[in-house]
């Protein structure tokens, strides 16, 4: 089977098109995790779900497990949910 491109630009036909596939093929979306969410800050909660010390939040950012909490100093914190012996997912 002949695989179609996934973009399709071509300026001198005023022509651009995302093939629908882009979208929900596990190794486009692999790529994307590692070249956009491994390279810069992304957001992963507002400090209002979090507002007194020890309050904490668990979710999936990226497909990563994080843990966002207010410390002692009222900070706000995120950690990655990755202990090797307890507590992780």
């Amino acid at each position: 089977m002949n695989k179609q491109p996934y973009i399709i630009d071509n300026p001198a036909e005023n022509d651009f098109r995302l093939n629908r596939q882009a979208l929900v093929d596990p190794d486009v979306l692999t790529l994307e995790k590692s070249c956009i969410f491994d390279t810069c800050w992304v957001y992963a909660g507002h400090d209002s779900e979090v507002t007194k010390p020890g309050d904490f939040v668990t979710r999936t950012v990226a497909g990563r497990p994080v843990i966002m909490a207010r410390d002692s100093n009222s900070e706000m914190r995120l950690f990655l949910n990755t202990c090797r012996h307890r507590g992780a997912k």
